[in-house]
């Protein structure tokens, strides 16, 4: 009988055991779950992250493209603007230039009409 009830004792105390071991495989199956469901998510939010960096790179690169283009087409207007300014300082020293000529004849022309008025009146006296 002594027997018997230690056992019931173990008996009891080997149900409560596997109890015990059935609910922590219980919980044990959950934080799998939990654990491959958080993996699942870390691999979607990995493959979101991926995408969402190479769409910033090929973004930045295209900005990174269109700044170049700008930049080459700033330089080239630049040196159109910086040839204009060279022929303008050539036509400013060529208009000076014709400026000075267009004075020196006028002066001989002044020159040559007196010379011309005082022929005439050399002219018109002899006459006389």
């Amino acid at each position: 009988e002594r027997l018997d009830r230690q056992q019931e004792f173990y008996d009891e105390e080997l149900k409560e055991k596997d109890g015990e071991i059935e609910e922590l495989e219980g919980k044990l199956a959950e934080m799998e779950e939990r654990a491959e469901a958080a993996e699942r998510e870390g691999g979607k939010l990995k493959e979101r992250m991926e995408k969402e960096t190479k769409e910033m790179k090929d973004l930045l690169e295209e900005s990174i493209g269109k700044a170049e283009a700008m930049e080459a087409e700033l330089k080239k207007k630049l040196r159109a603007f910086e040839d204009l300014g060279r022929k303008f300082s050539v036509l400013k020293k060529e208009k000076e230039d014709l400026g000075g000529k267009l004075r020196a004849l006028e002066a001989r022309a002044t020159e040559s009409e007196a010379e011309e008025i005082e022929n005439d009146e050399g002219r018109s006296e002899e006459r006389f």
